[in-house]
This record gives structure tokens, sequence and C-alpha cells, in this order.
């Protein structure tokens, strides 16, 4: 059972993502900003396998929040994904250096898969 941090400014959709993760067997904790993240990872005992962030918050931006984590060795096993509803979230994801993407909108079976094989390769 992994444990998954989700980062979403919009209540509904990190409510609707913990509980997807959590029907596919996982743990999760979310976040409404990547600054909280951020600060929990410097403070975790147990660190996510996987962190799902959206692209478009306020605040410290994915692409920053990408660039922090990959800064600090003790992170660089966790597996970043961006979550976006924006035409292009692939290559935007490539671009800004996640491991892979979920596009919104998503279903539970979409968010089981995603889940099963990034941390199949982590």
């Amino acid at each position: 059972m992994a444990l998954i941090y989700l980062i979403d400014d919009d209540e509904d959709y990190r409510f609707f993502a913990q509980q997807a993760v959590e029907f596919a067997g996982h743990r999760s904790e979310g976040f409404p900003n990547s600054r909280d993240a951020l600060t929990m990872l410097g403070t975790a005992l147990e660190l996510p396998e996987i962190v799902m962030m959206d692209y478009q918050m306020p605040g410290l931006s994915a692409a920053d929040f990408i660039g922090e984590v990959r800064r600090e060795a003790r992170w660089r096993g966790t597996r970043l994904l961006l979550v976006s509803g924006i035409a292009d979230v692939a290559r935007v994801a490539g671009e800004i250096g996640a491991d892979g993407f979920l596009a919104k909108p998503f279903d539970l079976a979409m968010v089981e898969k995603v889940l099963s094989a990034h941390l199949a390769a982590s």
C-alpha cells in the first residue's frame, strides 16, 4: 500500500483524487498548494512513492516544485505526476521534468492504471 501525495488547489478534484487513490488500495495525503506539500516532504518520516500535482496553481508552480524535489537527494526516488486539463499535458509534463501525467477529467480506472504503472517502475 503506497503513500500518494495529491496537490490541487481545487478542493473537489483533490477530494475525488484522494478517494480514487484510496479506492485503488493506497493511502493519500492531500495538499491545497505545493508549498504545503514541500514543507511536509521536508519533515515527513515516510516519503510518498508518488506525488500527483495540478499544473496550474497559485504560489509555487508545478515546474518549481519538481525542481525543488529533484534537487533534494532524499526525494529523488519519488515519482512526480502532472495532473491537468490542459490540452497538451503530455508535452508539458515532459518539459517540466515530470515522470508522467494524468489528464483531467479522470476516472477511477485511469487513476488505478497510472498509479500501477508508476509504482511498478519505481
